[in-house]
């Protein structure tokens, strides 16, 4: 086990959330919870902020993948706030739905650059098609009210939770 560190001048500490097979670390740094900076760690160089950006801000990193593709939630400037990525060659990129409405938060990523999140609904988004909803999870007739992915694998398969309105959960 290594220990990270944490960025400078951000109180109590740090937490990593994902790891990539490059050993790159993403996380936050800071006040835990609530708010802090997310950031990059990576063998070669230590630990940067990732909060800023010439056109944006990113809250808050999900995931990373082999080609350092990381994804959140986060605010392009001019332009709005929710789900973003961001990459060593396109920096940060607000994800947008087919009608050019912002998508809430990103929760993982592939290594084909597939993501997923939510936005009322679960979402995927990729890269060559763009968003599509996950749709809905049925029991017993019963539709459920929200979808919630947490991972995407390399073939597109994603696994998360579907919520009924008694608040009973299930996962798919």
């Amino acid at each position: 086990m290594i220990g990270l560190g944490s960025l400078p001048g951000l109180p109590f500490g740090s937490e990593a959330f994902a790891i990539n097979n490059l050993d790159q670390v993403i996380g936050r740094s800071g006040w835990p919870y609530v708010t802090g900076e997310p950031f990059l760690w990576y063998p070669q160089g230590g630990m940067v902020s990732l909060y800023e950006h010439p056109n944006g801000r990113m809250y808050s990193a999900t995931d990373i993948n082999d080609s350092t593709c990381i994804v959140g939630y986060g605010e392009v400037f001019g332009v709005g706030a929710g789900a973003v990525r961001w990459t060593p060659a396109g920096g940060l990129e607000l994800l947008t739905d087919d009608d050019g409405g912002g998508l809430w938060e990103a929760a993982a990523v592939n290594n084909l650059g597939q993501l997923v999140g939510r936005s009322g609904e679960g979402f995927m988004w990729d890269p060559r098609a763009g968003p599509r909803s996950l749709g809905q999870l049925f029991r017993n007739g019963s539709a459920s009210r929200e979808t919630v992915p947490t991972d995407i694998n390399n073939s597109g398969e994603v696994v998360g939770i579907c919520y009924w309105p008694n608040d009973d959960r299930r996962c798919f």
